[in-house]
């Protein structure tokens, strides 16, 4: 009954536009909505044909979490103003593992999620195009509503897709809506499609798009679908997977007028009252931008880019300026993603480089700011909300013509050419004093509470540190620090180097509880043929407390 008055309403409507003269003068861009329609619905896309179903909703109950939240904030709805239309793709690629969650569209009651699945699929596939188009008919034709928001949940690869259609090898990590089964995403150009077409359906910009996932705030991503969404909000960051998820879309049924800039503004205070609570304290970022201000952007970074081509021509001095600029400025994941905001000051801040590139620096800073209407962040003080891809050196580059190929930014700005210039004056680096160290029986020592300075001189050049440990003690190895994420670390005991019993890189500690007594080798080696200087620590675990080491 509900869904015939929805249509009859539309048919009411659709009558008045053809027969009013005063309405039919409307531009044709121009949507007419019915006030009489919900305010929102919320197409949410859980694309969890992966580890976040086999592994994360086994180990953790994330999902359940997600969908909870979503079912209270539908059963707080008496008034009907909130739509929820929930898009699954559970895991079918494992065999040790059978998904609670059904393929198919659910729309939500405010019960219990399983019993709401209402268009029932046999196998989703969450890297297709078509499929997600035909999802947004069905919900729009059923479910329309007065504003939309698309949100897409999944792991995140940033910019670095593999194709424009999203087809990858099952276990990488490129686009977003990773599904196992199908070995395919959704790329940055099949996002920017889909944002298009839902925005043809409704006759106007999608109010809000969310995708959330890691590394999906970028520069990039927001030129994509500038033209088809008013705002888009999304994280920079790594964007941690916790049991915070969609709670603010409570804001609705309690504010069932509120707008789309509004209700992202409440998803970002959401997210920091959450994370930087004692017993979370992570790091994070969540950017709402206002897509109308991404062309101005765009065009600041494009002139930024022509100047800093004219300034660095083929001096590889001045590269060098513009690689430790780079470095040093704030990185989400790797050097590879930087943020915007403080890579712009990084360039301001160096007089070798040339007063037309620093006036041009400040002038994206200004774009940018205008921008970003809201930025939280957790640990990225130095931040500014969007990142931008930057070539490191010493680590194998993105493709200047994928770049340029895929994705609408690098066609349509001299972004690709900086980077691939700068990236084309590397200098070489120098064997570092620790060398040779490049096998087991040539392992360099390093002490309790030591920390020392290494670098991998090439993408084939490999490390090995050895360290006597005393039987029941606990130790603390970590990288605080690599150029760019170029390492894999390994940890052995004695002399068993066929099986090694710990694995981390900078960030990702090796933890050793009760240590044997012996001798323990550490392997430092290239990851994707990256290559540069890092810094090795060896700690008492004593020393620090576990709690600080749990949440690193």
């Amino acid at each position: 009954m509900k869904r015939f008055v929805k249509f009859a309403s539309i048919l009411i409507l659709f009558i008045l536009f053809i027969s009013c003269d005063e309405v039919a003068d409307l531009p044709d861009d121009e949507a007419v909505v019915d006030p009489d329609l919900p305010e929102w619905t919320a197409i949410v896309h859980f694309a969890i044909d992966n580890n976040i179903d086999y592994y994360f909703e086994e180990e953790a109950g994330i999902m359940s979490n997600y969908l909870g939240t979503l079912e209270e904030v539908e059963a707080a709805d008496s008034e009907n103003n909130i739509q929820i239309i929930v898009f699954m793709d559970g895991c079918q690629s494992e065999d040790s593992y059978t998904s609670e969650f059904d393929d198919g569209y659910y729309v939500l009651t405010g019960g219990e999620f399983t019993e709401d699945l209402t268009f029932s699929l046999d196998e989703v596939n969450s890297g297709s195009v078509s499929e997600s188009k035909a999802m947004m008919d069905w919900v729009v034709e059923n479910y329309p509503a007065q504003k939309y928001l698309y949100s897409v949940f999944n792991h995140g690869g940033g910019f670095d897709d593999y194709s424009a259609d999203g087809t990858y090898t099952y276990g990488s990590d490129k686009g977003i809506g990773f599904d196992d089964s199908d070995d395919d995403s959704l790329s940055h150009s099949e996002l920017g499609e889909l944002v298009e077409y839902l925005s043809g359906l409704i006759n106007s910009p999608v109010d809000l798009f969310y995708p959330y996932a890691c590394l999906m705030g970028g520069i990039e991503l927001a030129y994509e679908v500038k033209d088809s969404a008013e705002y888009i909000l999304f994280s920079e960051d790594v964007f941690p997977a916790e049991n915070w998820s969609y709670e603010a879309l409570g804001e609705i049924p309690d504010n069932p007028s509120i707008g789309a800039e509004e209700l992202a503004t409440a998803f970002c205070n959401s997210a920091y009252d959450f994370f930087i609570t004692d017993s979370i304290d992570r790091s994070f970022t969540l950017a709402l931008v206002d897509l109308d201000k991404v062309d101005n952007l765009a065009d600041k970074l494009d002139d930024l880019a022509v100047e800093a081509i004219a300034d660095l021509n083929t001096d590889d001095s001045i590269a060098e300026t513009y690689n430790d600029a780079a470095e040093e400025a704030t990185s989400m994941y790797t050097s590879y993603y930087i943020d915007i905001y403080s890579y712009m000051n990084e360039i301001m801040a160096r007089t070798e480089i040339a007063d037309e590139v620093r006036t041009a620096a400040g002038l994206v800073n200004s774009a940018l700011e205008s921008a970003v209407l809201t930025f939280t962040q957790n640990y990225y003080d130095e931040a500014g909300g969007i990142s931008i891809y930057n070539s490191p050196w010493y680590s194998t580059t993105y493709s200047e013509t994928d770049y340029t190929q895929f994705l609408e930014f690098g066609e349509d700005t001299s972004w690709a050419d900086f980077q691939s210039l700068v990236y084309s004056l590397e200098i070489p680096l120098e064997e570092d004093d620790y060398e040779p160290d490049d096998s087991y029986d040539a392992a360099g020592t390093i002490t309790l509470n030591e920390s020392q300075s290494h670098n991998l001189h090439n993408s084939e050049d490999v490390d090995w540190i050895k360290f006597t440990a005393e039987e029941g003690e606990s130790y603390l190895i970590s990288i605080p620090y690599t150029t760019n994420s170029i390492l894999d670390m390994y940890l052995y005991y004695e002399s068993d180097l066929n099986n090694y019993i710990d694995y981390g890189w900078e960030g990702y500690d090796i933890y050793i509880d009760s240590a044997d007594s012996g001798t323990y080798y550490i392997k430092i080696e290239s990851y994707n043929e990256g290559y540069g200087t890092y810094s090795l620590s060896l700690e008492d675990f004593s020393y620090s407390s576990q709690a600080s080491y749990i949440e690193r």
